[in-house]
Formats: C-alpha cells, sequence, structure tokens
C-alpha cells in the first residue's frame, strides 16, 4: 500500500540492508521504578532511501552520517530506536518515525492518546512537508499502523472483561528469573526473545506499590530496599 518511505513495493520502511541490517541481539532494559525499554544493540539501518526523491535520500543519508558520528564520539553504540516508556505513562520511539506518545486513562476501558512526532529542527522545507504527509498516514488517528493497533487493544480490554479473565490474574512470568544486573541505577537487562517480559512485571509491579497509597518516601525506599538486596 505505499505506507512506509520508500513507496510501493520496497521493504517495510524502505529500509536498506546493503548499509548495516547488523545486530549483536535485542535486549529489555528494566527499572526497578518501573521504566523500561526494548531495543536492537548496534542495529544499524539508516534513515530512508527515496527513489523518485534523490534530495530527501541526500538529506536523511547526510543526518544519518550525523546522528552515528556523534553516537560514536559519545562510546554509544546505534540503535535506538525503541520502544522505552518513562513511568507511568509516557513512551517514546527514536527510529522512524520517531515520536513521544503520552497516555491518558479516561476510564478501566479507556485511554486517550497523544502523539508528536519529531522533525530536526534544520530540516528544509520539503522535507517537512514530506514528514508531515508520512506521519499522517503512518500513526495518529488516521495512521494505517495505528488502526490496525486499535484492533489489538480492543480486543484486549474485551477479553479482560470475560468470567475466565476475572476469575485468574494475569501470567507474566516469561523470562522470569533470566534477568542480569545492570550498571544503571536500579535496573536489570534482559536477553530474551521480544515476548520477554520483564518490563512488564517492573511496570506492573511499580503500579501496584502506588495504587497501594504508600507515600513518597515509602516508595523510594522500596525501590532503594529492593536494589540494597539485589547486590548484597
Amino acid at each position: 500500500v505505499g505506507i512506509g518511505p520508500g513507496g510501493r513495493n520496497s521493504r517495510r520502511h524502505g529500509e536498506r540492508q546493503d548499509q548495516g541490517g547488523f545486530s549483536k541481539g535485542r535486549v529489555k532494559t528494566s527499572f526497578r521504578t518501573g521504566h523500561g525499554a526494548s531495543d536492537n544493540l548496534a542495529y544499524e539501518i539508516p534513515y530512508p532511501e527515496f527513489a523518485e526523491e534523490p534530495a530527501l535520500s541526500e538529506y536523511f543519508s547526510q543526518a544519518w552520517a550525523v546522528r552515528k558520528e556523534r553516537l560514536q564520539a559519545q562510546g554509544r553504540l546505534l540503535g535506538g530506536r525503541g520502544p522505552a516508556t518513562m513511568f507511568p505513562n509516557m513512551s517514546f520511539s527514536a527510529g522512524f518515525p520517531r515520536t513521544i506518545l503520552v497516555s491518558h486513562p479516561i476510564s478501566p476501558t479507556e485511554t486517550e492518546v497523544w502523539r508528536w512526532y519529531l522533525i530536526d529542527k534544520n530540516a528544509p522545507d520539503d522535507v517537512r512537508d514530506w514528514l508531515r504527509r508520512y506521519y499522517m498516514r503512518y500513526s495518529g488517528p488516521g495512521g494505517m499502523t495505528e488502526q490496525d493497533d486499535m484492533e489489538n487493544w480492543n480486543y484486549a480490554t474485551q477479553a479482560s472483561q470475560g468470567v475466565i479473565a476475572r476469575r485468574y490474574p494475569y501470567n507474566y512470568q516469561q523470562g522470569l528469573g533470566k534477568e542480569t544486573p545492570s550498571a544503571l541505577d536500579q535496573a536489570v537487562h534482559s536477553h530474551q526473545p521480544i515476548a520477554g517480559e520483564v518490563n512488564a512485571r517492573a511496570f506492573y509491579r511499580r503500579w501496584a506499590e502506588f495504587v497501594d497509597n504508600l507515600s513518597w518516601p515509602q516508595l523510594t525506599e522500596l525501590a532503594k530496599d529492593d536494589e540494597r538486596a539485589a547486590r548484597s
């Protein structure tokens, strides 16, 4: 349907496999305070290539080269495509498209989502216009991927209201016990497959602590106690 930057008959997102496409493995990073991220390590897929718009290809190629040089100068691996979530309701993706999402719960069965899309400050007008159109057809209320995902969210909500679903707790044990300590503060890593649930466990554990009506000092101390226990 031509949803990706490369247009019709192209790979998803117009990704160029001849310029990277390697990965050192997928990793999840889970924080005791509820944050979580999922990413490919050193996964190098440049920005899209436009066969019919060479000027756009040139701009995105230059932007990728600058980003790559800057990250390597900081000692950081390429990747950072996301997604990641800052507890409790802000998520972001640093890939393509780059986006920030904030979820606003309205009721137990409804959530309102706000999305922002990022554009380079110095991008020329033709790039800005192309990105604006691409973002609208890709995500957002009228976007094709968002419409597709909404079916999953709606079905999950309906299934959670069923008799059996209400009778038993959900199971979030996948990858349990496979985490490794992280150099990051109050965090662990998991190299389990994409479906590993280390981030979900951290998120809902922290959520449960908040709805238990604990004070802020108590919430802070819980996380510190767990960190001390993990290192002892």
